[in-house]
This record gives C-alpha cells, sequence and structure tokens, in this order.
C-alpha cells in the first residue's frame, strides 16, 4: 500500500526539514523539466534529433525514384536528404518535405539536382556544399546593378546577372540562350550584363568590354552586345568596332572617345573586382537571384521558374 505524507505524523521541526528540502530542491525541479520539455520540441520540429527518412522507403512508397541509383549512391542520398534543410528553408529536413511535398514546392527540383548530383560521382560533402550554396538561405548574394547595362522588366521577380567576355566563345552562346530564357517572362526577368574581359587567353576581349561602355553611353549597350557576339571565332579590332557603332547609328566621335576614356576602364575594372569577390574566375558566369547558375546553360530556364516558386512560397 502507498504511504502518503501526513503532516499529522510529524513533529513541527521535521515539517520544517521537509519544507526546507523542498524549497531548496525545486528551482532544481523546474531547470529539469525545462530542459526535458525543450529536448522534446526539439524532437518534434523538424530540427535534428528527429528521425530519419530512410531513401529506400521513400523510393517504396513513390515518393522518390531510387531505381537507376547503385546501392552506394543511395546511401549517400539517404546522408544528404536527412542531413540539409528543405529548400524552403522551413524548419523541415529535405527528406521530411520529400514525404510530404505540399511543406515546400521546390522540393522536386532540388530532389532531382541532389540526385543529378550524385549521378556524377560527387560525395555526399561535395553535394551538401553545392546544395546550401543554392537552397540553405532565402536570398541570394547582393550583386550591385550600380549603373550596368540590363533589360527587361523594371522590377524583376527574378534577376539573371551575366559576367561575359566578348570574345569568348562560350559567352557567345550564353549570350544566346539567356536572351531565349528571358524572353519567356519580359514583365518578370532582367538581365543585367558585368563586364569580365580575360585578356590572357583573348588578346581582343578588352577592346570588346571598351566598347561595350562606350556603346552603353548612346544607348546601344545590346545592339554592340549583340553584334559583338556574332563574331564569335572572327574577332574584331579598333576599326571593325568603330564600324559597327557607325552601323548601329552612333557619334563615331564620341564613341572613340569614350572606347579610350579611364572612364570606360574603371568601369571594366570595378566589375571584374566585384566578379573575384564572388569567386568568379571564368566566364560565363551566371547568376540568378545572386545564386550560381551550375550545370550548364540547360538549366537555366529551371532555375529561373525555381525562382518564381521561391518568391510565391516565400509571400505566403
Amino acid at each position: 500500500m502507498v504511504q502518503y505524507f501526513d503532516p499529522a505524523r510529524f513533529s513541527k521541526v521535521e515539517c520544517d526539514i521537509v519544507k526546507t528540502f523542498f524549497e531548496q530542491l525545486m528551482p532544481s525541479l523546474i531547470a529539469v523539466s525545462m530542459v526535458v520539455a525543450g529536448l522534446a520540441f526539439f524532437n518534434c520540429s523538424g530540427t535534428p534529433g528527429r528521425e530519419p527518412v530512410s531513401a529506400a522507403d521513400l523510393g517504396r512508397i513513390g515518393r522518390l525514384d531510387v531505381s537507376e541509383l547503385t546501392p552506394a549512391e543511395v546511401d549517400r542520398l539517404n546522408d544528404v536528404i536527412n542531413r540539409e534543410v528543405s529548400p524552403c528553408a522551413n524548419n523541415y529536413s529535405l527528406a521530411e518535405t520529400i514525404l510530404n511535398p505540399d511543406l515546400c514546392p521546390l522540393t522536386p527540383m532540388a530532389t532531382a539536382y541532389v540526385i543529378d548530383l550524385l549521378k556524377q560521382d560527387y560525395s555526399a560533402d561535395e553535394i551538401a556544399q553545392k546544395y546550401v550554396a543554392r537552397y540553405a538561405t532565402v536570398k541570394g548574394l547582393d550583386i550591385p546593378a550600380g549603373d550596368s547595362p540590363r533589360t527587361g522588366a523594371e522590377n524583376p521577380s527574378v534577376r539573371i546577372v551575366v559576367f561575359s567576355d566578348f570574345a569568348c566563345p562560350f559567352c557567345s552562346k550564353a549570350a544566346v540562350e539567356v536572351k531565349r530564357v528571358a524572353s519567356l517572362w519580359p514583365d518578370r526577368v532582367q538581365v543585367l550584363f558585368k563586364h569580365f574581359p580575360l585578356q590572357d587567353i583573348h588578346p581582343d576581349a578588352l577592346l570588346g568590354a571598351r566598347a561595350g561602355y562606350a556603346a552603353h553611353q548612346q544607348g546601344k549597350f545590346w545592339e554592340m552586345h549583340d553584334t559583338l557576339f556574332s563574331r564569335s571565332g572572327v574577332g574584331f579590332t579598333p576599326d571593325t568596332v568603330r564600324t559597327i557603332a557607325v552601323g548601329l547609328g552612333m557619334d563615331a566621335d564620341r564613341f572613340d572617345d569614350d572606347v579610350a576614356s579611364d572612364d570606360a576602364m574603371e568601369v571594366v575594372k570595378r566589375d571584374m573586382d566585384l566578379g573575384r569577390r564572388l569567386g568568379v574566375d571564368g566566364t560565363p558566369k551566371i547568376f540568378v537571384n545572386g545564386r550560381v547558375l551550375d550545370g550548364g546553360l540547360s538549366g537555366l530556364e529551371a532555375r529561373v521558374t525555381e525562382e518564381f516558386l521561391r518568391e510565391r512560397f516565400t509571400a505566403r
């Protein structure tokens, strides 16, 4: 039988001892209860401490297609999806949002991105690093627009910043794809151009950048941009860029002065310094709302779509 405490069975001195004991113990009991409650909260709120969600189990219930992955790749996938936060940064793991897609509209794209990296044989740590750069923050890098040439929407939902070199053949191809993608959403996408001439590789690159600056002073940057890139592989000289400028209706003498000006060199240097701070070491380098585009130009349209979804989620 349980014996209950009966004050009548104890003397006043004994009751005072018991009372003092509980008064001294109570703060410790409260502290312990708070710690226990905190642990329970963290185990139930989408933060570390929850039971991991198995990639294999997600595959079995049709939430994840792992049929083309090796057992080793499934293990790496399991590590990444349980380690990384939801692409919506909303206190869930990626695995939890795969299990419940309603939690984050970016999950299908994020999952496809991770699986694509797995197939390229990246390690779990390498995938995590790339994933964090793309999804772990709600906002991308702050890339100042300044007075750089831009086209498209005045108040864009998505800004594509391109660090480029007019003498670079790959940049020419990138320019075509960037223009195509931006044209799909003319009222929502803006393209911003930054000069990054690789003069050590392309001897006429700096001249191209100076010509772009000079054309911008007369409101003809994008016409010069398209014309220079159309000459990819042919190159250009001072006479060539002057002839192009005249053909585009520019004041030739003003164009010559602007090409040769210190201001042109200052703008190019400023863009290149900014690019280096952002990690640009080659061209083309493209940022979509401040996040580096990796995986090639073929993924640009999907990345822009992803940004629209991110905007819709964060606005609600």
